[in-house]
């Protein structure tokens, strides 16, 4: 009646639908230092992070630093268990190969932490009563990125 088969509709996990949650992607656009829109025009939140928005000091320098860690690399992005914000975004954490660096495991690096360790974000796991799946290693790189003054850890309250 409608023009789909709800039986089968309803027994197709979401998780599975590239069109949905698109891994192995570019990003066709940095919208800030936490936000990034995919190739297919899905908006991602990386999560377990806070970036300065427009108004705030370090926002263009984190953007940069995204831009520059990324660049045109495929990012494979690992979706959270909730899922969209209150922007409709998706929310994930997005990951590139690398070769080498303090953040690359297994050829990997965690875009999260490298922001977060970069002293570019903070870590934010907002009032979720399940903690985020990388919630240590964020916070272990916030901890070296305050030791270290990185960035927004080296702002002086009379600079902000």
């Amino acid at each position: 009646m409608l023009g789909f088969n709800y039986e089968k509709l309803i027994r197709t996990e979401p998780r599975n639908n590239p069109n949905i949650f698109a891994t192995h992607q570019r990003i066709a656009e940095f919208i800030d230092g936490d936000t990034i829109r995919l190739e297919t025009g899905l908006p991602i939140r990386l999560i377990g992070l806070n970036a300065p928005d427009k108004s705030e000091p370090l926002h263009n320098e984190a953007r940069a630093f995204l831009i520059d860690t990324v660049g045109a690399k495929i990012v494979d992005i690992e979706y959270d268990r909730v899922q969209n914000d209150n922007y409709g975004r998706l929310r994930g954490y997005a990951f590139i190969n690398c070769d080498s660096g303090i953040y690359c495991r297994a050829g990997r690096l965690n875009v999260n932490i490298a922001l977060v360790g970069s002293g570019f974000a903070k870590t934010q796991f907002g009032k979720l009563w399940l903690k985020p799946k990388y919630h240590k290693e964020l916070l272990e790189a916030e901890k070296q990125a305050k030791i270290a003054r990185k960035n927004l850890w080296g702002i002086k309250r009379s600079d902000l």
